[in-house]
């Protein structure tokens, strides 16, 4: 398991910095997802809240949001406990870059409608909760079952 913060570094680091936090958003969930559907564990310490464009991590929106729409820059030095030299090892690493290389070509637009599905799990969250409200990893790992089992990673 990784902090959300090392995630986000390292998804950031592959796409040499040049996605938004809306579009890092969605890829931290999907990666979070397919790691809890292959190894039934979670990725990401951190929960995804159910925000009106998805799954939020709210920790890296909160670090990521100054740049806007712009791409997201590093930040995620000195937070908790990741270092300018905190590299993601192992399977954990592996996933992120699976996942990041197969959606890569994806629209953001095309990410948040993969993250907003009918009857996924942000969709059953934000249908029946307040804003913000947590989505719960038992409704990820369905979504994952549900939608995305197939899927090639």
């Amino acid at each position: 398991m990784i902090t959300a913060f090392q995630a986000a570094k390292k998804l950031c680091s592959l796409s040499y910095w040049s996605i938004s936090n809306l579009r890092l958003q969605k890829l931290m969930y999907l990666c979070h997802m397919f790691h809890l559907g292959k190894n039934d564990d979670y990725l990401i310490e951190e929960p995804f809240e159910a925000w009106q464009y998805g799954p939020v991590n709210p920790e890296v929106y909160q670090k990521a949001n100054i740049f806007s729409n712009r791409p997201v820059l590093n930040v995620f030095y000195g937070t908790k406990t990741i270092s300018n030299d905190d590299p993601i090892a192992g399977q954990e690493s592996i996933l992120i870059e699976k996942v990041y290389r197969k959606y890569r070509p994806y629209s953001t637009n095309n990410l948040v409608a993969l993250t907003h599905l009918a009857d996924g799990a942000w969709e059953k969250t934000y249908r029946r909760s307040l804003y913000h409200a947590e989505i719960n990893n038992c409704d990820i790992l369905q979504e994952y079952k549900d939608f995305f089992i197939d899927e090639q990673i």
